[in-house]
């Protein structure tokens, strides 16, 4: 019994991928089991090929698979930014603030891990005042504005 001629081999391998894939969350263990459908393939219909050329087909397959993985995965994932996460949200400012003078805003949705953050108003805003973020204006600091008081 020649090895070359065992196309089961890669059956086994690519299920064996596939029971990994079962513990895992990544997805990529399936492409590397998808990937060993090249090789056997190939050692079935040419069963004198050497063993080293079906792990280069493999490998080549694996890399392919992966390739196409990432560029669809990330292809439909629309560009969410921290500009759009944190305009709109709601606080209450701890501190009086205005255009001259940064207060802190204690959000209600922590946003990157932090609830408190430096902010600047247009017109002076006193302390206790429920806000709404309107602008990032750098890393740290926020404009925040007058919560409107919505009306049913």
């Amino acid at each position: 019994m020649n090895i070359e001629s065992l196309w089961w081999i890669w059956v086994v391998i690519g299920v064996a991928f596939l029971l990994i894939e079962l513990c895992t969350t990544t997805f990529f263990a399936s492409w590397m089991a998808l990937a060993a459908i090249v090789p056997t393939i190939l050692s079935f219909v040419y069963p004198n090929l050497s063993i080293e050329l079906q792990i280069l087909f493999w490998v080549v397959a694996v890399i392919i698979c992966s390739g196409l993985w990432v560029w669809f995965s990330k292809r439909d994932t629309p560009h969410h930014s921290f500009d759009n996460e944190i305009v709109g949200q709601i606080g209450i400012l701890a501190t009086a603030c205005d255009d001259q003078q940064n207060g802190v805003i204690l959000l209600q949705k922590p946003i990157q891990g932090m609830s408190q953050w430096s902010c600047i108003s247009n017109s002076y805003i006193p302390a206790d005042t429920r806000v709404i973020v309107t602008e990032k204006i750098n890393p740290t600091l926020l404009r925040v504005d007058f919560q409107k008081k919505q009306t049913i």
